[in-house]
């Protein structure tokens, strides 16, 4: 009995115990991000968490046939992706040699000289196909263009450097692009082989595996390192993703369906405004005409007797006959609206009602609007831009929207395009300096322990989109005017490098110099504040 008694009384405090730690885990509940988790819209919303890595490798191959798709089948992602390319580099990304002076130990005469002689060759050797490109096709400019396409469909872009002799050609460094589709998507844990990138433990890239075509119906491997036994890069492959992943994946993956969905919306609504604009007449025909009657005349029946005696049972006592005139007049008679509107009689008794177009519905504008605007803020173009609709802009959201844009245009031009320009500066400065086609002080041995130095430069794209010039120089003379702003900074958001400025305004004034012009450049204000000598005042 007494046993009883105690286990009665643990299972009673057993259950209390249960129902106070229910209790706590209620009030957790409650302090959780989640705590309407009952709600049934959130009830089947359970993804699966995965690493990043997995989540490109499963969709990679998807989103980028997708992407291609839609940029090849769109007229309106086609441009969007133009204009995505204009803002980013415009028709190339102009550089400007910057070395450290200080570094190196050279005198400001000698460094601009040698600045200039770098940029002079630069270009020079930059824009003839057959000096820079392994297929003797593309400009430097050109190139930049196609990695930030490939960015937009792959995610990422890849670009190969080699050293070869070719006819014509002065130097040896030929850049040899690769689209992403040629790296592997193969993934070999063992082998430290993911998606067709070698990493070490830590992640970082040390070889790539891409496709040969082999034959027809099969694809060899081929293996590069990353970098040659010189230190010296082989294979470029940018991309913006997260840091397990070794691939990125299309911007355009997370609004793919939008797109999907606006085309589609676009398509049913002209096919529903064509339908309806090619049956926009109403005809009435309660009587015969002669060529009417003549094509109802058949063996059977006889349409005339029929006509005449409508209603008779003895006559004729079903309607067969009837039914069986109004296909055969059906078969030889058709409306036709193809050649500027056609009208043909139709079977007696009836009469065809054609609505006047209503499509595009009321919403069809709004509804249009927030599906662009989804778009073009995925794609990182402004709606204006991407609809070509500025029929509601105004001063203050046209600069909204670009001070809104803009600094992911400088993102791209800085994370997309300025690593393939500076990556093959590197490497053809180094060859310039080798070969002596650029002299540099000390040789190349010097040149290789000051490489850093030496090497830097500054890639300038086109200016900053402006709502109206006016407005905006007046505001750029109010930033100097502060002292909030250098004139560096108004030429860097010019994409004008000020160097190069200041460098053409010397040569220019030295030619109006030279001609007894007067030189337009300088401040009135200045002028008009500058003192006086005595002479100019007993003048005056």
């Amino acid at each position: 009995m007494m046993m009883d008694r105690k286990t009665e009384g643990r299972k009673r405090f057993q259950a209390r115990e249960d129902i106070i730690v229910q209790q706590l885990a209620q009030r957790m509940a409650l302090a959780s991000y989640f705590r309407a988790g009952k709600n049934s819209m959130l009830h089947g919303w359970n993804p699966a968490l995965r690493s990043a890595d997995e989540a490109v490798r499963a969709s990679w191959r998807t989103a980028a046939a997708r992407a291609i798709d839609t940029i090849h089948n769109s007229g309106l992602i086609a441009g969007a992706i133009d204009q995505v390319c204009i803002d980013t580099i415009g028709s190339e990304l102009r550089l400007s040699s910057t070395p450290d002076a200080e570094v190196l130990g050279w005198e400001p005469k000698e460094r601009m000289k040698w600045c200039s002689q770098v940029e002079k060759r630069w270009n020079e050797w930059s824009n003839d196909p057959n000096e820079c490109d392994m297929r003797g096709r593309m400009t430097v400019g050109e190139m930049t263009e196609q990695a930030l396409r490939w960015h937009m469909s792959f995610g990422e872009h890849t670009t190969l450097f080699y050293r070869d002799d070719v006819e014509g050609s002065e130097s040896k460094l030929k850049v040899y692009m690769v689209s992403p589709d040629k790296l592997s998507t193969e993934t070999d844990e063992a082998n430290n082989l993911k998606q067709g990138v070698y990493v070490n433990e830590f992640g970082r890239a040390l070889g790539y595996r891409f496709l040969k075509k082999n034959s027809r119906y099969s694809n060899d491997h081929i293996n590069y390192k990353a970098f040659d036994k010189f230190g010296r890069r082989q294979v470029l492959h940018i991309y913006l993703g997260d840091a397990h992943s070794a691939r990125g994946i299309s911007p355009l993956a997370p609004v793919l369906k939008t797109i999907k969905h606006f085309l589609e919306h676009v398509d049913a609504t002209s096919a529903t405004a064509i339908m309806q604009t090619m049956m926009a007449a109403t005809i009435k025909s309660p009587q015969f005409s002669d060529d009417a009657l003549h094509a109802f005349k058949s063996n059977k029946p006889d349409l005339k007797t029929f006509l005449d005696n409508e209603g008779n049972e003895d006559v004729f006592g079903d309607m067969t006959p009837y039914m069986d005139a109004m296909i055969n007049w059906s078969k030889n008679s058709a409306i036709d609206f193809s050649e500027y509107g056609k009208i043909v009689h139709l079977f007696p008794g009836e009469e065809l009602e054609l609505n006047t177009p209503n499509a595009p519905g009321n919403n069809f504008k709004d509804f249009n609007q927030s599906l662009l605007r989804e778009i073009s803020r995925c794609i990182g173009v402004t709606y204006s831009s991407l609809s070509n609709d500025h029929t509601s802009a105004t001063y203050s959201s046209v600069r909204m929207e670009n001070a809104t844009i803009w600094p992911l245009a400088l993102q791209r031009r800085k994370r997309v395009a300025a690593p393939l320009v500076s990556n093959i500066f590197f490497q053809w400065l180094e060859e310039e300096i080798a070969y002596g086609r650029i002299e540099f002080p000390g040789g190349y041995s010097r040149f290789l322990k000051q490489r850093r130095a030496a090497s830097k430069h500054k890639l300038h794209g086109p200016a900053k989109p402006t709502a109206d010039d006016k407005k905006s120089s007046d505001a750029q003379g109010k930033r100097l005017e502060n002292g909030t702003s250098s004139v560096t900074m108004e030429c860097a958001e010019a994409g004008i490098d000020f160097e190069t400025m200041m460098e053409e305004k010397v040569r220019e004034k030295e030619i109006y110099e030279q001609n007894g012009w007067v030189y337009p450049y300088g401040s009135p204000k200045a002028l008009e504040s500058k003192p006086q000598s005595d002479a100019e005042v007993e003048a005056a």
